[in-house]
């Protein structure tokens, strides 16, 4: 029981953090049938912080 708890735990902070979100990228692309392959882990965490440095929606000041 503990221990299914904890992964509970620990399946919720990821997603908290964001940390799921190269696992979620991948589901996506592979329902939505994309031609090409999938981008890297690293490609991805790049494109993802080049958007969010370019993107101004996202900051407060």
């Amino acid at each position: 029981m503990l221990v299914r708890w904890c992964r509970g735990l620990v399946w919720w902070v990821q997603g908290v953090l964001g940390e799921d979100a190269y696992i979620r990228y991948l589901d996506h692309h592979r329902r939505a049938g994309h031609p090409g392959p999938p981008m890297t882990e690293r490609e991805f965490w790049r494109a993802r912080s080049d958007r969010q440095e370019t993107d101004l929606r996202g900051r407060c000041c």
